[in-house]
């Protein structure tokens, strides 16, 4: 019995293999990306919302505007008596400046950049987190 005891005490302590630390650490890692990615997700789900809001809004602002102005007046000549256009094209030319909601077209294209903007940075972030689920997965 006292043989056993002292086999017991002496015994060598089992020893991790080399790689498993590096395996372990690199995982942590992994994780730590993957949380970071799926926070960044969030933020830009938030992020395409909103700027998917002020697209719908600048493009009834846009359309308000438009409708608004002379513009519509403007463009019916254009189909109605082209002849005269070509006559008095430079004033025209300034008339159909004069007559655009230039605000509202900024508005808009603010709204629009915006919005692609958030596309295209939820499409690259969906795919980190995708391909991380898929190499993870296996």
């Amino acid at each position: 019995m006292e043989q056993e005891e002292q086999n017991i005490d002496y015994a060598k302590p089992v020893r991790p293999p080399r790689a498993l630390f590096s395996r372990v650490m690199s995982r942590i890692k992994t994780e730590k990306q993957l949380a970071a990615a799926w926070r960044r997700a969030v933020y830009l789900s938030i992020a395409l919302g909103a700027s998917a809001a002020a697209f719908t809004s600048a493009i009834i602002v846009l359309q308000g505007a438009l409708f608004g102005s002379e513009l519509v007046r403007v463009l019916s000549l254009v189909f109605s008596d082209p002849a005269t256009i070509l006559v008095d094209w430079q004033d025209f030319s300034m008339f159909f400046l004069e007559s655009l909601p230039v605000m509202s077209i900024v508005l808009f294209l603010a709204a629009l950049f915006a919005l692609l903007a958030s596309l295209k940075y939820m499409a690259k972030n969906i795919a980190i987190v995708r391909s991380w689920q898929i190499v993870n997965s296996k």
